[in-house]
């Protein structure tokens, strides 16, 4: 229910990851309340609290017991529900269907809070392969237990973040359930893709993330670039990954010309006291080639020039969240929890689009 004083949508997420859906309301500005979020990952956890503000009283570790013993107890006015089950727990073949084929999956645990809750409005999104695990009976499973146990009107739709201003090739379904039998929705249209994965990338990498020879013969294979499991200098982004394997940016320049860290800080430095120079770097008009420019003189006697990429990289953990709709997200753990939490994440944009649309349903009065 809308808050009448506050026009507040009340928010709650299961298998929140790093609240792709808050950040579409905040991106959105539609005034919301986050009523519950949760997700079993501590690391998860800690990147939400950084960026999100919730009642740590709010927050479930275990989507299971939530949906069993908690949801039904604080949780009654819901208007938005939203989740997406990890693939995994899929093994629905039953000859019964419906909630009771569904019993032991993840997938229960999602559809008993809606049960429990009664939202409004549910988004439900997993990967497009869903459709036909187990010969497309998985997904029958799914529709009668939306439509037949729970008693909601769903639309569903494969979504591809290209179609909604993100560079990156990412199919999703999406499933948008409403309680109201009587409501007309239709999804998002495509919209051009205006930018590239260029305009994405930041201006200063540190340069732990570009690859070292080992690392070039790995992405350059041919067999990987073939079946595109990797691509270098792409326009529109592989899906992302947890690990970050597909998309390479960078010059194909050999190793030795480029400065390691610490003879790079040398040559930028100003020099001693009995020595000092500007360093000054990518001149128009270069000084003169010394015999011993190999030696590496600083910047003010040498000639030295960037390049925006410098040896082949990795996207950092920044430019997997832009490419994922995340902006101005706070960093509060390793790189490596950062790539996982982008790779499972949602695409911001795709739930700013649906968000648009079933506003205009008038379900929240906004």
């Amino acid at each position: 229910m809308i808050d009448k004083k506050k026009n507040t949508i009340k928010v709650g997420t299961v298998f929140s990851g790093i609240g792709a859906i808050e950040h579409a309301l905040m991106r959105s500005r539609i005034p919301h309340d986050i009523e519950f979020a949760g997700d079993i990952d501590k690391f998860v956890k800690q990147s939400y609290f950084a960026n999100y503000k919730i009642d740590p009283g709010r927050w479930h570790d275990d989507v299971e017991h939530f949906a069993i013993h908690e949801a039904s107890k604080h949780y009654k006015k819901i208007d938005l529900l939203v989740g997406g089950s990890p693939c995994q727990s899929f093994s629905m073949a039953g000859k019964r269907g419906g909630l009771d084929d569904a019993r032991g999956t993840l997938f229960y645990s999602f559809a008993k809070v809606i049960d429990e809750v009664r939202p409004k409005v549910f988004i439900y999104e997993n990967v497009k392969g869903l459709l036909n695990h187990d010969s497309g009976k998985t997904w029958e499973v799914i529709k009668k237990v939306f439509e037949v146990d729970l008693k909601y009107k769903i639309f569903s739709k494969v979504l591809n973040a290209k179609d909604y201003g993100i560079p990156q090739s990412r199919e999703r379904i999406f499933v948008v359930g409403f309680r109201n039998s009587k409501v007309k929705f239709e999804f998002p249209n495509p919209t051009e893709l205006k930018k590239t994965m260029q305009e994405f990338l930041d201006d200063y990498v540190d340069e732990k993330y570009l690859l070292t020879e080992k690392g070039i013969a790995f992405v350059t294979n041919e067999i990987q670039l073939k079946k595109k499991y990797t691509q270098i200098n792409g326009k529109i982004a592989l899906c992302q990954k947890r690990n970050q394997q597909s998309n390479w940016h960078g010059d194909f320049i050999d190793e030795k010309y480029f400065l390691s860290k610490k003879v790079k800080q040398y040559v930028l430095s100003r020099g001693t006291k009995n020595y000092n120079a500007k360093p000054e770097t990518d001149l128009k008009v270069a000084r003169a080639i010394l015999q011993t420019c190999h030696k590496m003189h600083r910047a003010g006697v040498d000639n030295y020039v960037t390049y925006k990429y410098g040896k082949i990289r990795k996207l950092t953990p920044n430019e997997c969240l832009k490419l994922m709709g995340f902006k101005d997200f706070k960093i509060v753990v390793s790189d490596t929890q950062v790539y996982r939490q982008a790779g499972n994440s949602i695409v911001v944009n795709i739930l700013g689009a649906l968000l648009k649309e079933i506003k205009k349903t008038k379900v929240f009065d906004l």
